[in-house]
């Protein structure tokens, strides 16, 4: 990188080390996004290979929620509902110990503590050691990567979790994918209500919704997780 620029940030070569000679054989990718605050109704919503689900959140829990943990809250949702199709993939993957599944996300906050468990809300923590203690997670924890993405590279989930079905479909055709939508199974409904319940709480006892330095004891091992950010977000 040096040979083309004047400088660099020293994490470039940290990243390059990690992942240059043992790039991954095969790359299989998840995305995400949610909606909340907008002209449109507020939902979540996710994304593989023509796999779909959708959440719609109900107008009830708007006023508690915020959008970094309805975000995080779609990262959950996709562990959950695509962990079993996936982890096949990757275990029958002609070489599988080189082969990872990608969780795509233009949350931030996201992309930076979901790998290195790093949360500081406690409605943050809250979901993930409720995420962790799931057998989804212990099931493609190992092989689990974060990719932070901006909005513009993440326009299918982005369809999903707005509701808007003519542009999901265009996008689809142009994918040239056939959409199937999966139900969600009840462990994604037990974290959202678990979320909505603590934010409930703060609420009543008037704690704001994020509360910082708030250490997070690990209940699993983590991931082996890579944050991809692009040059423009150092």
């Amino acid at each position: 990188r040096l040979s083309r620029v004047g400088g660099c940030h020293a994490a470039h070569a940290l990243v390059g080390a990690d992942i240059g000679l043992d790039a991954p054989s095969l790359h299989l990718a998840v995305c995400g996004d949610a909606c909340l605050g907008d002209d449109d109704d507020p939902g979540m919503g996710g994304f593989c290979h023509g796999h779909f689900w959708y959440f719609p959140v109900p107008a009830d829990d708007a006023e508690l929620l915020n959008t970094p943990i309805l975000e995080f809250l779609a990262a959950a949702f996709n562990i959950i509902i695509f962990a079993h199709e996936l982890e096949p993939l990757v275990r029958e993957a002609p070489d599988g110990s080189r082969a990872r599944i990608v969780l795509r996300t233009d949350a931030l906050t996201t992309a930076r503590s979901l790998p290195r468990e790093t949360q500081r809300s406690d409605v943050h923590i809250e979901v993930y050691q409720r995420l962790i203690t799931t057998h989804e997670w212990q099931l493609i924890a190992p092989v689990l990567d974060v990719a932070h993405v901006y909005g513009d590279a993440n326009p299918v989930s982005d369809a999903i979790s707005r509701g808007h079905w003519g542009r999901f479909r265009r996008l689809c055709e142009q994918l040239h994918v056939r959409p199937e939508e999966l139900l969600l199974p009840p462990a994604c409904s037990d974290l959202y209500r678990a979320a909505v319940s603590h934010l409930a709480q703060l609420a009543q006892v008037g704690e704001p919704r994020e509360v910082e330095n708030r250490a997070v004891r690990s209940l699993s091992s983590r991931p082996s997780c890579l944050l991809y950010t692009s040059d423009a977000a150092d």
